[in-house]
């Protein structure tokens, strides 16, 4: 994971290399304050002049510094998040079909979202924390080189501070991991309650989601109380040692002035240098105290970068010539038990136009699914030619064939896009298969043409024209093979026949689809048409 953390080795570089500038001014401002007190208590008034400089130079640099830390510091926290997002995304968008299902779309965005947030302020704020330590070192030097009792007394006040942590590591390492889980819950909440919005509306159930939503919230934000409580307890723990630490000096150091070991201008210079040595143990605690909360995040996204993807170990280009679409003793199970059908060995010869019917949970659109690569939980073989559909690449199969599922999902963005989705396919063309589908007074109606924004979901268009839409997704690709899984549903009879014909007018397209309802078109027109049930495929 530290790959992304510090994903821009030139910031990254130039922040550390900073650091040792920063230590420095800790050395400066020591020697400053104690020869100015000298100077004042010596009465050496033209020495003053020469001091005061120095604190001015003092302040501009250590502005300087500090500037530049926070711009390289800010700068590669924003290429790590960048990295790392990006990473977890990438892995997620290419997860097999069945992995990707196995879990509620609201984990992946709470840790894409919520995860990664706590890895930023636990991990990356760390840096700080480096910088701080090693400005520590130097201010203990500082104080060994006046006084090794002064320095001796706040080493030990300082390694009692830094282990505190350890003593509620437990607790917190729970604390930490129970929020993370719970908050995951409460995301995958919050996302379904608000994406059952109809549904609650036609079956009344509004007060029972909120109260879902409410049980859930609760529940999450007494985890993150009990975490921040028990990060806030140590930290208070710590500061005794911390105020010890300050105070003591003054004790501690009064004590050698009266001795005569110590002057007082070393006693002050050191009182100021004491927040250098005791307040990054302080910080320190706090930081630990978030590492241990922050380990469950931290365990989840390291398992999610080391998933193998889709692509791993298939040949990805490979030429097919031959597009009929062969099943050979095809077997699926529902759960690994229940079969659904046993050894199909079937023929989809190319070009010819195939209607698949058969009883509601037969398992029609599983078995399109997987001819479309995208399950891959079954037994036998699924061939395109004579290559082996699970030993061909993402891209290949896209090329050859194309799906076109019950209910097309739309993005908020335009018509053009939610068609080509980025690919180079002009404006014309988009148009020209828009009218083909019968969406031309669709288009007429918008002043932004394939412009226009379809917003979340398409909910600026019927269920029928999103069908349309998706049916012309399909034809722009230009794919040999077409899969089409009750496209027609949404739609009404006039506009299904027209549908139904213009698939089958299609030339040198081989088409696979399915319907539990089919017209006399598809029935009629078809080349075949299959019955799916348990004891397989028959005519």
């Amino acid at each position: 994971m530290y790959k992304y953390l510090f994903n821009n080795k030139k910031y990254t570089a130039i922040f550390f290399a900073l650091l040792p500038f920063r230590a420095a001014c800790t050395v400066v401002i020591t020697f400053l304050l104690a020869n100015t007190i000298d100077c004042a208590m010596n009465q050496q008034l033209d020495k003053l002049p020469k001091y005061i400089i120095g604190f001015i130079l003092y302040i501009i640099f250590d502005y300087l510094i500090d500037i530049a830390n926070g711009y390289y510091k800010f700068n590669m926290i924003q290429s790590g998040t960048v990295a790392l997002r990006s990473e977890l995304f990438h892995k997620y968008i290419n997860m097999k079909f069945e992995d990707y299902s196995a879990e509620n779309t609201g984990t992946y965005f709470s840790t894409i979202e919520t995860d990664v947030d706590t890895i930023r302020e636990t991990f990356f704020f760390i840096i700080d924390t480096l910088s701080e330590i090693l400005i520590m070192g130097v201010a203990l030097i500082v104080v060994y080189v006046y006084s090794w009792q002064i320095g001796v007394f706040l080493t030990i006040t300082t390694i009692v501070q830094a282990l505190i942590p350890v003593i509620f590591d437990k607790p917190l390492d729970r604390a930490g991991q129970k929020y993370s889980q719970v908050h995951e819950k409460y995301t995958s909440v919050l996302r379904e309650g608000l994406s059952g919005f109809l549904t609650a509306k036609i079956f009344y159930a509004e007060k029972n989601i909120e109260d879902k939503y409410k049980k859930i919230l609760n529940k999450s934000e007494q985890c993150w109380k009990n975490r921040e409580f028990k990060e806030e307890f140590i930290t208070d723990c710590s500061y005794i040692f911390n105020k010890i630490s300050y105070l003591g000096v003054f004790v501690f150091g009064s004590f050698l002035i009266m001795t005569g070991t110590l002057k007082l201008s070393i006693i002050v210079a050191i009182a100021d240098i004491v927040s250098y040595i005791s307040n990054p143990a302080l910080y320190l605690v706090s930081d630990i105290a978030r590492l241990k909360t922050a380990s469950e995040p931290f365990r989840k996204i390291q398992k999610i970068l080391c998933l193998p993807e889709e692509f791993d170990e298939i040949e990805e280009d490979c030429n097919i010539s031959n597009y009929a679409v062969s099943l050979i003793d095809f077997t699926v199970k529902y759960n690994n038990e229940r079969k659904l059908f046993k050894n199909i060995n079937y023929n989809f010869e190319r070009g010819k136009k195939y209607l698949i019917t058969g009883e509601s949970g037969c398992g029609k659109s599983t078995m399109l699914s997987m001819i479309a690569g995208i399950r891959e939980n079954y037994a036998g073989e699924i061939l395109i030619g004579d290559k082996n559909i699970k030993k061909i690449g993402r891209k290949t199969i896209t090329s050859t064939l194309c799906y076109i599922d019950q209910d097309p999902f739309f993005f908020d963005d335009d018509i053009y896009t939610n068609i080509t989705f980025g690919k180079n396919i002009s404006e014309q063309e988009v148009t020209d298969t828009l009218k083909k589908v019968g969406l031309q007074k669709l288009l007429q109606s918008m002043d932004a043409g394939i412009k226009t924004n379809l917003c979340e979901n398409a909910n600026r268009i019927s269920g029928g024209e999103k069908q349309r839409i998706s049916i012309a997704r399909a034809l722009v690709e230009k794919t040999p093979i077409l899969i089409f899984d009750e496209i027609t549903s949404h739609l009404d009879e006039k506009n299904t026949k027209e549908i139904e014909k213009l698939i089958l007018e299609l030339e040198d397209v081989t088409v696979i689809m399915v319907s539990h309802n089919p017209t006399d078109v598809m029935i009629n027109a078809a080349d075949e048409v299959l019955v799916l049930d348990k004891n397989g495929l028959s005519v």
